[in-house]
């Protein structure tokens, strides 16, 4: 799974003009100073880049010198008279994503997806359609989360911008991708860890999945330090270990620096700069531990005492007993989708809450705001909020994950934080 940011150029070097009217939602025509730089299908965007009242819609026909027809309804009020209700002129309205397995932009080819948006964020599945997602303006950034499992951090994406009525594209640019490969995802946490909650702003506004993501990518890694594991899978390439001629004569007892190791790809023993690989059905892993010995079949036993043609012969008649960084270890570890222990999805689960409550608890009301009221001829009404220096409106879902984290965290570590060895000289 990699979740992809793309900045938008910068609109205002397009045209820009002021509205002459308000307009309400529902309303399909609007206003303008002048039409005379427009033409059908320029896609509008109605306020400033970043509000949350921001609107792109598309120009369907050109009334008069001063009012447009668009696509669809607008969602929003604008008042003409607010120094936010700016209309700026964009020949794009969609980005298309391509991907391949190089930096060579001009060799990716289009990602086959079927999409749907929601809260400033795109998740795809692979299916049988182009990539071609809507442009937020109502974010800085639109987030776009490729869910092909097949496709992991190693693979290269560029984008290009697209208008969807007269289908103009522009060149290829290079997007920088974030590869995390999970099967907890914003709407996972939504259904069952949020379930019940109003995870909108006071204007029925939803928190983008941005928030989401980061959450879970942070109680990711603040698990990870604290067991001291890889949950998110990961490759380690030629990992040197140290020969010990003890050890070597104990079945090689060899020691990873990740764990849990779910898979060992290559060993082999690098002397006078010659390799020695051994046959990997030698291997047997501890995979908690990172623990690996290699026990050589029947058939094979005096390959274990002379690999490769004698490879190994000359340190055992030497009686050499250490030689540094003569292993070289490839292995995986962490786990794959599917995988995850409930016992961690959950505990990951609660933790990444803690981001999107926390901001949405700020905003519940207005900021800073705890209580409101209005009076008229001896009438009032007054709501008072949670929002305190020490409570917010999600305070009671945060304080029952926290009092769970707290029991559950000693039971984790017992089980999976790794024991650590050392040797007495």
């Amino acid at each position: 799974m990699n979740i992809l940011q793309i900045v938008p150029y910068d609109f205002f070097t397009q045209f820009r003009c002021n509205m002459i009217h308000d307009s309400i939602p529902g309303d399909t025509i609007i206003q303008l100073e002048s039409t005379e730089s427009l033409k059908i299908n320029d896609a509008l965007i109605i306020g400033v880049i970043n509000g949350s009242t921001t609107e792109l819609a598309i120009i369907k026909e050109i009334i008069n010198n001063n009012s447009v027809k668009l696509d669809h309804s607008l969602r929003y009020v604008h008042d003409f008279e607010s120094p936010n209700t700016v209309v700026t002129k964009s020949l794009f309205d969609r980005f298309n994503i391509y991907y391949g397995n190089t930096a060579d932009i001009s060799t990716h080819k289009p990602l086959m997806t079927q999409s749907y948006y929601g809260g400033g964020v795109v998740m795809g599945n692979a299916g049988q359609n182009p990539c071609s997602i809507p442009m937020s303006v109502t974010r800085s950034v639109t987030t776009y989360v490729d869910s092909d499992n097949t496709h992991g951090p190693e693979m290269f994406y560029s984008f290009t911008y697209f208008n969807s009525c007269n289908f103009i594209e522009s060149n290829r640019m290079p997007i920088i991708s974030s590869g995390i490969n999970t099967d907890i995802t914003p709407q996972f946490i939504k259904e069952t860890y949020l379930y019940g909650l109003d995870l909108t702003e006071d204007d029925g506004q939803p928190l983008p999945d941005t928030v989401y993501w980061e959450g879970i990518k942070a109680a990711y890694a603040w698990l990870e330090q604290t067991l001291n594991i890889d949950i998110l899978p990961r490759t380690y390439v030629e990992e040197a270990s140290d020969f010990r001629r003890e050890e070597y004569l104990q079945w090689i007892f060899l020691r990873t620096s990740h764990f849990p190791v779910t898979e060992v790809t290559d060993v082999k023993g690098t002397y006078y700069g010659n390799d020695i690989t051994f046959p990997l059905d030698w291997v047997r892993i501890k995979d908690r531990a990172g623990m690996i010995n290699l026990v050589p079949g029947g058939t094979a036993f005096s390959q274990f005492i002379i690999p490769s043609a004698g490879g190994i012969l000359p340190i055992l008649n030497n009686q050499m007993n250490f030689i540094p960084s003569f292993w070289k270890i490839s292995y995986k570890t962490g786990f794959k989708n599917g995988e995850l222990p409930y016992n961690i999805k959950d505990f990951i689960c609660k933790r990444a809450c803690f981001m999107p409550l926390n901001i949405l608890g700020d905003l519940t009301g207005g900021v800073a705001v705890s209580s409101k009221s209005i009076g008229v001829d001896g009438l009032s009404q007054g709501v008072v909020y949670t929002g305190s220096a020490e409570n917010h409106g999600y305070s009671a879902r945060l304080r029952m994950y926290t009092a769970e984290m707290k029991a559950e965290l000693p039971s984790l570590i017992h089980y999976w934080r790794p024991v650590s060895f050392g040797m007495l000289g």
